[in-house]
């Protein structure tokens, strides 16, 4: 008889160490794939950053870098950060297997004004949408706001039209 062992995770927190661990040891099956993936869904990303002029680059909640690295790939001052310390400790090398120097570093929306060294042109989020609470909403918004240079943007995803209303 074979006894299994099953660990629930304790929070959101060690559920995505446990995840981003899990793909990074896992990506051979998937990673050739998933680049041609990210390459699409940035493209146009890309072309607004030149519309808008933007030089250096905020990846926050960057998971393990796919898509700073293509920033930095794309000529960008690309910086990436997440909340996960495991995403953060596989980034680099992720950047140094695909030739590019990144500056990774661990935080969550709510501490950039603290952990950052710099300011951006514009601070890149596809996760930003999941905020769950107007709080935390609220205090993500104005750290992030603390790290843009004057004029600088913030660019996020959220999800297609669907049963959303304008106000939303």
């Amino acid at each position: 008889m074979v006894r299994l062992k099953i660990h629930v995770c304790s929070g959101e927190s060690e559920s995505w160490d446990t995840i981003w661990k899990w793909l990074w040891f896992t990506r051979e099956v998937w990673e050739t794939e998933y680049w041609k993936e990210e390459k699409k869904a940035l493209k146009p990303i890309l072309t607004l950053l030149s519309r808008l002029r933007v030089k250096s680059v905020l990846d926050c909640s960057c998971g393990l870098g796919y898509k700073t690295v293509l920033f930095a790939k794309a000529g960008y001052e690309a910086e990436g950060s997440d909340a996960s310390a495991t995403a953060i400790k596989y980034a680099p090398k992720l950047a140094k297997d695909e030739g590019v120097s990144i500056r990774f570093f661990h935080s969550r929306y709510e501490e950039l004004g603290r952990k950052c060294k710099r300011k951006y042109d514009c601070v890149w989020s596809d996760n930003f949408d999941e905020i769950n609470t107007y709080g935390c909403l609220k205090t993500s918004a104005r750290s992030i706001y603390s790290v843009l240079n004057p004029g600088g943007k913030l660019v996020f995803t959220a999800p297609p039209g669907g049963d959303l209303e304008k106000d939303d």
